[in-house]
């Protein structure tokens, strides 16, 4: 008994060890995994933004050369200074003649993915807007910190900003005439030259969204339509619309774009994310291919947060790790359930086995050994609990019957004496095949119960008897005593022995009485 529960305890044990390492295994694979996500995001992140950075810095030099080589020269330096001093009517004709001097270059310069050029007073009003001359005269006060700033400071100013009709990266450039502060000229990009400089360079599309409440404050109500939209990504922003249309040109239908496809899915994921104005990564999966989208947060000149650049990448890093990823669990769950497997075959060889070991053959009951490893149980619990009640017993004249009618029915005799036995005693009644023609029982009995049991016996073998057809009637010979109060100190093997000596002594007096 003691091998079949250490046995079963060291089976669970064994389970439970493998299935602990595997939930480890798993786990170090899965922290393993998100680690590696972070070291590709975080490393995609550092490259899109330095590219990013590289970018604006490239139209930076390229507009500081096209201050020095067009805007800051002398017949410019006339006009932005005659303006300061002018009417509306003379303004008008200055204007003229500086839209004039400069359209060329201005168109040279929107080919070159350069959205505005816009001259400003000394006083922070717009003068002359080449991207929309037709808008003039209005104060940037409050409106456009970056002029401001050039205004108080009377130098470079640069960074991103809305405005009354577009954002855009602006680089302002202080004027000067004979030392003498009149103005400033701003050449700006917008976020559309950052995107479609990616693209061109990884074929990553991009987007651009900006804050609704900060277009909508200082955007003209007319121009609001005709340069924003909607973002389907977000309630609290717009899409740029020249950067939208860009993607979703006349070639591509927009509800089959990837790009929308992929906003729907992360839309749920990034609201949080997106109101705390950083950077950050979104991995997702359409149709079983891995995206990464980058979001760069965009500040304005007072480091503000506006909004966000968008790049949507094919990423075949992440699947791969993700693949990866997948074989290796999959792998460490065909090798616990492979184990798991083998610990259950094993242990059910080794039940098998003490089975084997403990069972008589002939009869299905516990043989000597077996019996006696039960019977300890029920000992050591006898130590605490009264009522452990044993009984030997001998099947009579076992010899004659091999000797008369041969082996065979010998063997059949033992079966027969086994299952009256079965049928007599209950299941919680250690019963076994002790010897030859030897058999015991066990088992805990109020007192003087245990004669109803050896009653029933009695009355199970005459049925028998009665019954059978066998040339010979079957009886036992019985040793039977419960545990009294005077044999507490007694061991196991004395209290057996003792059942054993009466056993014999019936036999005995069965013979005598016989003769």
């Amino acid at each position: 008994m003691k091998n079949k529960t250490k046995n079963k305890n060291m089976f669970f044990f064994t389970i439970f060890f493998i299935t602990f390492l595997f939930i480890v295994l798993q786990y170090a694979q899965v922290v393993s995994y998100k680690q590696k996500i972070s070291d590709r995001n975080n490393e995609l992140s550092e490259h899109t933004s330095h590219l990013i950075n590289t970018i604006i810095s490239n139209y930076e030099i390229a507009a500081q050369i096209y201050y020095d080589e067009t805007i800051n020269n002398e017949n410019v330096i006339e006009l932005v200074a005659a303006a300061n001093h002018a009417d509306d009517l003379e303004k008008k004709v200055l204007r003229e003649e500086l839209y004039d001097l400069l359209k060329d270059t201005y168109q040279n310069a929107n080919e070159n993915n350069f959205r505005q050029f816009h001259f400003h007073l000394k006083d922070c009003a717009s003068f002359l807007r080449l991207h929309k001359p037709e808008m003039f005269g209005d104060s940037l006060e409050g409106t456009r910190d970056t002029v401001c700033n050039t205004r108080n400071t009377h130098a470079y100013t640069s960074g991103f900003e809305e405005g009354k009709v577009y954002n855009g990266y602006r680089f302002v450039f202080p004027l000067f005439k004979n030392s003498e502060y009149v103005g400033s000229a701003e050449v700006s990009i917008s976020p559309a030259a950052v995107t479609e400089s990616i693209y061109e360079i990884h074929d990553i599309p991009g987007l651009f969204i900006i804050l609704k409440s900060l277009s909508d404050e200082k955007v003209i109500d007319d121009l609001i339509n005709t340069n924003y939209i909607d973002s389907d990504i977000s309630s609290k922003y717009y899409y740029d619309k020249e950067i939208y249309e860009q993607l979703f040109n006349a070639e591509t239908q927009a509800e089959d774009n990837i790009t929308l496809h992929i906003n729907d899915v992360i839309k749920r994921d990034i609201e949080n994310e997106l109101d705390k104005g950083e950077d950050f990564i979104i991995n997702t999966e359409i149709d079983n291919l891995s995206y990464s989208v980058s979001f760069f947060a965009i500040d304005n000149f007072n480091e503000d947060h506006v909004g966000y650049l968008i790049f949507y990448d094919r990423d075949y890093d992440i699947q791969r790790l993700k693949k990866a990823f997948l074989v290796n669990i999959s792998l460490a769950s065909v090798l616990w359930l492979a184990l798991i497997f083998m610990r259950i075959i094993i242990y059910r060889s080794e039940k098998k086995l003490l089975k084997l070991s403990v069972t008589d053959n002939l009869t299905g009951l516990l043989n000597r050994r077996g019996f006696f490893m039960s019977a300890k149980v029920l000992y050591e619990y006898s130590q605490r609990l009264d009522g452990l009640w044993i009984c030997f017993m001998d099947v009579d004249k076992l010899k004659t019957i091999n000797d008369v009618y041969g082996h065979e029915e010998g063997d059949e005799a033992i079966i027969a004496v086994a299952d009256i036995l079965k049928k007599t005693f209950r299941k919680s009644d250690v019963i076994g095949r002790v010897g030859g023609d030897e058999f015991a029982v066990c088992g805990f009995y109020a007192a003087n119960s245990d004669e109803l049991f050896i009653t029933r016996m009695n009355k199970n073998l005459e049925s028998f008897n009665e019954t059978s057809s066998k040339p010979y009637t079957l009886s036992v010979s019985k040793g039977c005593l419960m545990k009294s109060e005077d044999m507490k100190d007694a061991t196991l093997t004395e209290i057996i022995a003792e059942a054993d000596k009466r056993m014999y002594a019936s036999k005995a007096n069965r013979r005598k009485n016989a003769s």
